[in-house]
């Protein structure tokens, strides 16, 4: 019975399990394929649930003080989405997120979303430089 027990757990691990997969990027590969490459400042977080309540989104404003690629970012502000954050006491985290933090200054390698609204930090921690 023991037996039985030992291997069914061994056989639900991998699916109570979660990774984060990323591509290595290199810094030339992400100035190729970077939307926007941004300095700036961090100024506002604010974290919310989905419409669903299933998922907890970062939006994270980024006061641009040099625009290196793309001119959507020359408005003055960018706002980066990420997966993660505290909401109702209920913290979701993504191991390998780049850790934006309130007036942290900034070097990020961003990707445009479909509708232009947002940006992603390109492969998660690999692009942000402090």
């Amino acid at each position: 019975m023991r037996k039985l027990l030992i291997l069914t757990l061994l056989l639900l691990a991998p699916s109570l399990a979660s990774a984060t997969i990323v591509r290595a990027l290199s810094v030339s590969q992400m100035t190729q394929e970077a939307d926007a490459i941004v300095h700036g400042t961090v100024v506002k977080k604010a974290s919310g649930w989905n419409p669903e309540k299933t998922r907890i989104y970062t939006l994270t404003t980024i006061k641009v003080t040099a625009d290196w690629k793309s001119p959507k970012a020359s408005e003055g502000f960018v706002t980066v989405r990420q997966i993660g954050g505290t909401v109702d006491g209920l913290t979701q985290s993504v191991v390998g997120n780049a850790e934006l933090t309130l007036n942290e200054e900034v070097v990020l390698f961003l990707e445009r979303s479909h509708d232009g609204a947002v940006h992603f930090v390109m492969g998660m921690a690999q692009g942000k430089f402090e």
